[in-house]
């Protein structure tokens, strides 16, 4: 970033801000930060145009507390250099006074506590806090449940998900404890049926006529206590149009869930 380095990365409400120091600069509690962040901790929806226009506005105020940067940014799988505007803490507290936000106040509060620990400790050792971003645990719940994951394999994916975030497991926290289903071990129809001399059809109509599993799209899909049982898993091949293949297999429990629908078959 030009004449600017990178010191610390803070975040309010699991909102993140960079802030950025100039290593001449006199002034050791004062700090730097863009106008996407900013933006964002306020809460506005467009944060940098909305942040732009309040400038525009109030520009003779503004421009003597922000300057244009060049900082390196991640779009996608590539890095690329953006001519970036920044505000220095007294530009941060304006841009907030301005912006009338309802959080104004609590972010105003919040940059004079990052100051206020700048000045005393003369560097920036303020507590990093865990950035979640905003809705990542509920969308990837959602995404986890298209893919059919549920249950036990659900709750744990997304702790591994929590656990990338903020290096803590929220499980392991709570003292709970679940059994991965990839620590079973796993069956297709066709190794079921092997165990009691059945086909694979056989075992797949035995495992439907028990309301354990259905068909969709020529598939078969775990519904009600098949659910318990099972778990989708891709096979690491692709249909002709890109899309994995997936298989639904059981777990060992199913074994004497068989015997019982063999026996009362009999």
């Amino acid at each position: 970033m030009n004449d600017m380095v990178l010191v610390k990365s803070a975040s309010f409400n699991g909102i993140a801000l960079d802030c950025y120091v100039k290593p001449t600069q006199e002034d050791k509690g004062d700090f730097w930060a863009t106008r996407e962040q900013i933006g964002a901790l306020l809460e506005y929806e467009y944060p940098n145009d909305s942040i732009r226009k309040i400038h525009e506005r109030h520009a003779e105020r503004l421009d003597m507390f922000s300057t244009s940067v060049k900082l390196t940014q991640v779009e996608g799988s590539r890095e690329v250099i953006r001519e970036i505007i920044v505000y220095n803490f007294k530009g941060l507290l304006e841009v907030c006074r301005y912006s009338n936000q309802p959080k104004a106040d609590a972010v105003m509060d919040w940059l004079w506590s990052v100051a206020d620990e700048i000045r005393r400790t003369g560097s920036y050792s303020i507590k990093n806090e865990p950035f979640i971003p905003k809705n990542a645990i509920s969308e990837a719940a959602l995404i986890f449940g298209q893919a059919g994951i549920e249950g036990n394999q659900l709750t744990l994916a997304l702790d591994k998900l929590y656990k990338f975030y903020t290096g803590t497991s929220a499980l392991r926290a709570a003292g709970v404890e679940l059994e991965a289903p990839d620590n079973c071990q796993l069956l297709t129809p066709t190794e079921i049926g092997k165990l009691f001399g059945l086909s694979a059809r056989k075992v797949n109509d035995l495992l439907a006529g028990a309301g354990l599993q259905h068909k969709i799209a020529d598939k078969w899909e775990a519904i009600g206590d098949g659910k318990k049982y099972s778990v989708m898993q891709d096979t690491g091949k692709a249909h002709s149009d890109g899309t994995p293949i997936r298989q639904l297999k059981w777990t060992t429990d199913i074994i004497p869930v068989v015997e019982t629908l063999l026996e009362d078959c009999a």
